[in-house]
């Protein structure tokens, strides 16, 4: 049977890809659009973000031995072997949760653009009047390493994403609201929660079960 594209929303109101596959004989060029965005995302968000997410906290903590050795600290005061390290109880551990969070700051898995529409009409961005209909974006890294968010952006601080006394004072004016390596608003990464439970598992066993160093510690991020 071959299957015609239509222009038409209406056409497959009350439909779902199993009615259009079994038996329509058109399937609206906007039900396509919007499943191939639909199947692409996944692909996107977890194909090798939380690869580059790890790569990224230990590449920064072997730079940083002060702060692996915090973090350290943090993981041996609450496990004993390995096999204890669980989702549920890094829930609780504020230090490895600042540290993948200043890692995906300065090292966003998907530095490029998330898009977004304006309504139409017309929206103010940034006290900028924008064109209803207009495609915008802000891009992560370029947010993130902006020393108008973050005081000395290049710098790999932690503890200036920590709410308790640990955060340091130079840091305490920062916007850690302009890092959202997962954006923001109703289609943000929907696998963020489990995203972060992965990379802070990962990363907890590899440092419980092995010293690392890095290869050539004459490479600077």
């Amino acid at each position: 049977m071959a299957l015609a594209l239509s222009n038409s929303v209406s056409d497959a109101r009350g439909a779902d890809l199993a009615a259009c596959c079994n038996g329509a004989r058109s399937i609206p060029l906007r039900f396509l659009v919007s499943l191939s965005i639909s199947l692409f995302s996944p692909i996107l968000a977890g194909s090798d973000t939380i690869a580059t997410a790890v790569a990224g906290c230990l590449y920064l903590l072997l730079q940083h031995p002060d702060t692996l050795a915090r973090l350290r600290q943090e993981l041996e005061a609450e496990f004993r072997s390995d096999a204890d390290i669980t989702m549920a109880r890094l829930a609780g551990l504020p230090y490895i949760r600042a540290v993948v969070d200043e890692a995906l700051r300065i090292y966003p898995p998907i530095s490029g653009e998330l898009r977004r529409a304006v309504p139409t009409g017309v929206a103010v961005v940034c006290g900028h009047f924008i064109p209803g209909d207009t495609i915008i974006s802000v891009y992560a890294f370029a947010s993130c390493d902006n020393a108008s968010n973050f005081a000395q952006p290049k710098r790999f601080t932690p503890e200036r994403c920590l709410t308790t006394d640990e955060r340091t004072e130079w840091t305490r004016n920062d916007h850690l609201e302009a890092s959202q390596p997962f954006s923001v608003g109703p289609r943000n990464g929907i696998g963020m929660g489990l995203a972060y439970a992965e990379t802070k598992l990962i990363l907890a066993r590899l440092l419980f079960r092995y010293d690392l160093e890095l290869l050539d510690d004459k490479v600077q991020h």
